[in-house]
């Protein structure tokens, strides 16, 4: 309400004035200056190893640098940067919550050889296995508080059930 600066009604101005006046984007501002401020620029991402074997900090190692790899893929891959978004929450409703999203259609089906010939065929197949190695199924997604139902049974809650109105 206060972040899209419509509250002009609850001013109570005098008609005389009310189309004079002036809504300052002072409650934006605050938030907008407030969200740059705590917007994860460098993430920093720390798996601990199982045992202190070769092996195990390897395992460790290769990891991170997966989980790092995701974050960069899901910042990149969106129009806008969901950590923004999940900072601006944060921001507007002292909550936020964060959804990823598995969406096989990112994925391109398989070329069927059809009436191709051999050479079409592994070129057509080459072309796919370079885009499906370059591209992760999954989407990030920022839900706005009000559609969320917490947990009811934990504290802090483990879970939350997405609640939507649809018009079908």
């Amino acid at each position: 309400l206060f972040y899209d600066l419509k509250f002009g009604s609850k001013l109570n101005l005098p008609r005389q004035f009310r189309k004079e006046a002036v809504v300052l984007p002072t409650a934006r501002e605050v938030v907008d200056t407030a969200t740059d401020h705590i917007t994860p620029s460098f993430r920093r991402v720390s798996v601990p190893r199982k045992s202190a074997t070769p092996e195990a900090t390897a395992q460790a190692q290769k990891l991170q640098r997966f989980y790092e790899a995701l974050l960069n893929y899901l910042e990149k891959a969106a129009t806008q940067s969901p950590f923004r978004d999940g900072a601006k929450h944060i921001c507007n409703y002292g909550l936020s919550t964060w959804k990823i999203v598995y969406d096989e259609r990112k994925w391109q089906d398989e070329p069927v050889q059809g009436r191709k010939s051999d050479a079409e065929y592994k070129n057509a197949l080459a072309d796919w296995k370079e885009h499906n190695d370059l591209v992760m199924p999954f989407s990030l997604q920022i839900i706005t508080p009000n559609e969320i139902m917490p947990d009811p049974f934990h504290e802090p809650a483990e879970w939350v059930i997405q609640v939507k109105s649809m018009y079908v």
